[in-house]
């Protein structure tokens, strides 16, 4: 074995490794009212260490052992964080059905863009004579995965028409009100999930018009959600169908068909022109497929604003949108509230944002009753929410009585925020700390270490300055 595989296996394992150990430690704080945030940084770290991993594999590993390595990689980070999943999410299902699942899901929902990323490695592998027919081949096998895309990830995700589950009979004639009132075609509706699974959400799954577009629910969702807030999910899910016509899928159709073709024909004509630097197309090839995926993630978000909005419209109760995210959020364990950074870069918006989105729409605010005062493990400061502004009171003699006017009387100085001036207000669980962070419209942050016992205090009045 040489120094390279060594090297490679072990870089597909540190992931999993990683999984496996942070789950453990946030096991042990579960009843934390910065749990969401603790599981976001956990997911945030994770990310960066699996893409440096995967980076790293691509780079070392040749020929065989690439997908050998890649297969190693994604089961041993499904398996380390198969044990901190199972008892955060109270599921119940085997590893081995955890696992089946788990990989079926990535090849039907990733498993076009892994071969895309790879078709260059695998194309250079060959002895030059054969690798004309294997470049057809794997072509064709993308093309085909790319057109029949839908029916396969509805087989993976074990998905049963709605009509059959419990609470379909009522569903039903509720749905076809709102296809009515939209520009939709009639979907398919399907509930979703594994025995022993809490699979909460709701996919969207358009068509190119030779068959019809599908609209799936974990049959968890279905279990939290009231039947209007399933309406409305159901119409913000619509919504996305509007936006992704059937026109719309062929010309993506089209160009996945493009990007196929370009990622065999490519090494080819590489290694006929340059030999020597045939190895570049597959470090290069992966970013151009990244880049792909980038851009497309970078337009969802308005998207999802957009189909929020437009839910609210079709179901006629934009307050039944608000109650089903934040259930999704609340059984994802999701933050309210992410920072500017995270907020830029995900392909949703954060829970507060689409909240805010939603009321602003409908014209409807609310704001907080009395001022909310949180300690700070700083000595002397106290941070106080009222119904306008955010205040931080630094100098406090010991003594002074928790309450936000004597506090004030008291304090050696005070910087105080309006909540429109701020782009960012939220609890952070960064590096052990309970941190409240805030940054203004000049990009200016503050951060201000709370005491523990008063973050779920926070947690319940951010959820009110939100919006």
């Amino acid at each position: 074995m040489t120094l390279l595989t060594v090297a490679a296996l072990l870089c597909a394992l540190v992931p999993g490794v990683a999984a496996w150990w942070s789950g453990r430690q946030l096991l042990a704080r579960r009843d934390d009212a910065a749990l969401p945030e603790l599981l976001w940084h956990r997911r945030s770290r994770l990310t960066s260490v699996a893409a440096l991993a995967f980076a790293l594999i691509v780079f070392v590993a040749r020929g065989a052992l690439l997908p050998v390595a890649i297969a190693l990689f994604v089961v041993a980070l499904f398996v380390g964080s198969y044990p901190a999943r199972r008892a955060l999410r109270g599921e119940t299902w085997s590893l081995g059905a955890y696992l089946r699942s788990s990989l079926g899901r990535v090849v039907a929902s990733a498993g076009f863009f892994i071969g895309l990323a790879l078709a260059p490695q695998i194309v250079l592998a060959v002895p030059p004579g054969a690798a004309p027919w294997v470049a057809g081949a794997l072509a064709l096998i993308l093309v085909v995965w790319a057109r029949f895309v839908v029916p396969f990830w509805l087989r993976v995700h074990g998905a049963t028409p709605i009509a059959d589950h419990p609470v379909g009979a009522g569903l039903v004639p509720r749905f076809a009100a709102i296809v009515a009132a939209s520009r939709a075609q009639p979907p398919e509706t399907y509930r979703i999930g594994r025995p022993g699974e809490r699979l909460v959400g709701a996919f969207a799954l358009p068509s190119s018009g030779s068959r019809p577009a599908a609209v799936a629910f974990g049959d968890s969702l279905l279990e939290l959600l009231t039947p209007d807030e399933v309406v409305a999910v159901f119409a913000h899910e619509v919504a996305h169908l509007e936006h992704f016509t059937p026109a719309r899928v062929r010309r993506g159709f089209i160009a996945s068909v493009f990007l196929a073709v370009a990622a065999v024909t490519l090494p080819l004509a590489v290694r006929a022109a340059q030999p020597a630097s045939a190895w570049l197309v597959t470090i290069a090839w992966p970013l151009v497929v990244l880049l792909a995926l980038a851009l497309r993630a970078g337009r969802s978000k308005a998207n999802e604003l957009a189909s929020d909005r437009r839910a609210a419209e079709l179901c006629g109760d934009p307050e039944a949108m608000i109650r089903a995210l934040v259930t999704l959020h609340t059984a994802l364990q999701l933050p309210r509230r992410w920072s500017a950074d995270a907020e830029r870069a995900a392909t949703h918006p954060s829970l507060a944002n689409r909240i805010r989105a939603l009321r602003a729409a409908a014209a409807a605010t609310g704001s907080l009753g009395e001022p909310v005062v949180l300690r700070s493990t700083k000595p002397g400061t106290f941070v106080v929410l009222d119904a306008a502004r955010v205040s931080v009171l630094a100098g406090v003699p010991d003594g002074t009585p928790l309450d936000a006017a004597a506090l004030r009387d008291h304090a050696g100085s005070i910087r105080a925020d309006a909540y429109e001036q701020l782009v960012e207000l939220r609890v952070s669980a960064e590096r052990g700390a309970r941190t409240l962070v805030a940054t203004d419209r000049a990009g200016a942050t503050w951060r201000v270490p709370l005491e523990p016992a008063d973050v779920r205090a926070a947690q319940a009045a951010l959820d009110v300055v939100d919006v």
